[in-house]
């Protein structure tokens, strides 16, 4: 028998997939990534063309192909930027690499079930892809990082402009999910462009010249033209208004008054995977005593220990010696300082049995050493701090790097400390990521950041790079500095305008003395929140909802519509 030509339906499932993947590369590259870490200008650039060849298929396929391609593009994705997912796990290869796969499986599925409802709300509705795309997107993306799977905002769209100077100030106004929109914007404009020119290349005429010819298809063509053009100039409008707003507080936050503050970031380059015997103690508290009296000759305002450097318990009174060596050390410098620890709190419950419980929390210490505040740290890091789910416990610890024998418990107060003249606050880990926690922070009278965290796990991966590019927001969002301390790098510092400086080499000890210029200021963000993407997550509801209701209408005809 002759051989057969391929069929066109599987070509195109061949081009499809070539195209949707070339979107989960470009996605990639739009962030620190396995096989280039650090910063680079590019990472945003790439972002503002990488949904484009998947776009391109969307429009042609149906919501079920759609939920495919887009869970590829996905897959593809969150593959390569968690890569840095298999170094988390403390047993075998094979546990680590289960673990990236499942994350990397799961997080495809909300780019396929943006992709879904969104061909389904374009298909009842017929409203412009310019509107409903980026409208499903940033409320997938708000889910994903807020409510579903405990939130996890890592890797938003809007994530990927830390690296442009220009338009990642918008973030002041609109959030990062505000800038995921208009970057998806930008992608569907670009396949606009895209679509004209393969038309042209190949003699045919526009798309709404290719509608056959009638007076009715003719000004339904025009007036589906004129929709488009109507929601294209009104986001643009919005731009730019975005960008007006940005301008003019740009100009009332640089004619306040500025405050000047010394703060001393200490690197400890402590192995936490090491047994915490009392030898090793010894060891770990003999290096941070020799770099807090460096800091301390230096005489910073504020001294900032990374996550996990104290050796002991504070307030915990089997471990009462380390908490004496501490509070010693500080009335020595008598610097104010904050610092980490795992926190122990007994309390007696209804039947007058004593409980306890068990925080990740952050002190600040006064220039005696006396404990001035506390903040308990909000947002867990599932499967490292806790172990959702009793029935995950067994197995799912196999994916962290050290037992979790007791769940950590979530604090619930905003604290702020006091730095004569202003305040800050502390973020411990990746709380940095949680625009919420920042904005009830900021409104609580934040007017800097501290950042504590140990990426000592990370390795050389990008992981650690990621973090840092998308703390950038934080500062964006509130015209705040981060003085960031981590226990390997980077330590570092970002301004108010989200620029990263120089960071202290990784994986070496060591103290960065930095001056900070803090104002006290607002922003429309600091004033109001993620009212934007909460404002699209309403609005994606609402066009859900207008599925179903037009779908029960059709289904239940009224008898007066029925022929007679």
């Amino acid at each position: 028998m002759p051989l057969t030509t391929p069929q066109p339906f599987h070509s195109k499932i061949r081009f499809g997939i070539l195209l949707v993947s070339l979107s989960g590369f470009l996605q990639i590259f739009s962030f620190p990534n396995f096989l280039l870490t650090g910063y680079s200008g590019w990472h945003s650039f790439l972002a503002l063309v990488s949904f484009i060849p998947f776009i391109y298929i969307w429009r042609q396929n149906d919501w079920f192909r759609s939920f495919g391609y887009a869970w590829l593009m996905g897959f593809i994705y969150f593959t390569g930027i968690l890569a840095w997912v298999r170094l988390i796990g403390r047993n075998t290869n094979i546990d680590n690499a289960f673990a990236w796969l499942l994350f990397a499986i799961f997080g495809g599925v909300y780019f396929g079930l943006f992709s879904a409802t969104a061909k389904a709300i374009r298909q009842r509705l017929h409203w412009p892809d310019h509107f409903i795309l980026p409208v499903v997107w940033v409320a997938w993306e708000y889910l994903r990082g807020h409510i579903l799977t405990a939130g996890w905002p890592w890797g938003s769209l809007g994530h990927t402009q830390y690296a442009n100077p220009a338009f990642r100030q918008l973030a002041s106004v609109v959030g990062v999910g505000g800038l995921s929109f208009l970057v998806l914007f930008i992608n569907i404009l670009g396949t606009d462009l895209l679509e004209k020119f393969v038309r042209q290349t190949r003699g045919l005429p526009p798309a709404w010249r290719s509608i056959p010819f009638s007076l009715a298809s003719l000004q339904d063509a025009l007036r589906k033209k004129t929709i488009q053009t109507v929601v294209i100039a009104s986001i643009i409008l919005l731009g730019i208004f975005s960008g007006v707003y940005v301008v003019i507080e740009t100009l009332l936050f640089v004619n306040l008054p500025k405050n000047t503050l010394t703060v001393a970031l200490l690197q400890g380059n402590i192995n936490t995977r090491q047994k915490w015997d009392s030898t090793y103690r010894k060891k770990a508290m003999a290096t941070m005593r020799d770099l807090h009296q460096t800091a301390a000759k230096q005489h910073p305002d504020l001294i900032v220990w990374a996550e996990s450097c104290f050796p002991g318990i504070l307030e915990f009174e089997p471990l009462q010696k380390w908490n004496n060596q501490l509070r010693s050390l500080i009335r020595e410098s008598g610097i104010p300082t904050l610092l980490t620890s795992n926190e122990y709190l007994q309390e007696k419950d209804l039947e007058k049995k004593p409980v306890w419980h068990h925080y990740n929390s952050a002190f600040y210490l006064g220039k005696q050493g006396q404990t001035l505040g506390r903040y308990r740290k909000i947002h867990l890091v599932p499967f490292g701090e806790y172990i959702p789910y009793n029935f995950l416990k067994r197995y799912l610890q196999t994916v962290v790097q050290e037992p979790v024998p007791i769940d950590f418990e979530p604090g619930d107060d905003y604290s702020n400390f006091r730095l004569d003249p202003v305040n800050f606050s502390v973020l411990i880990c990746y709380e940095d990521l949680f625009e919420e926690l920042g904005y009830q922070l900021a409104r609580e009278g934040a007017d800097f950041f501290c950042v504590v965290a140990n990426n000592s796990w990370s390795g050389n991966s990008a992981m650690s790079f990621q973090h840092t590019a998308m703390s950038v927001f934080i500062a964006v969002e509130h015209r705040a500095y981060i003085a960031k301390a981590d226990m390997t790098g980077p330590t570092c510092v970002v301004d108010p305008w989200g620029n990263i400086s120089d960071a202290l080499p990784y994986y070496k000890e060591g103290v960065k003395l930095v001056q900070i210029h803090p104002r006290q200021f607002k922003t429309f963000f600091t004033r109001f929140g993620n009212i934007i993407p909460f404002s699209l997550l309403l609005l994606f509801i609402g066009m859900l909802a207008s599925l179903f209701f037009r779908r029960k209408s059709k289904n239940h005809t009224s008898p007066e519509s029925l022929p007679r």
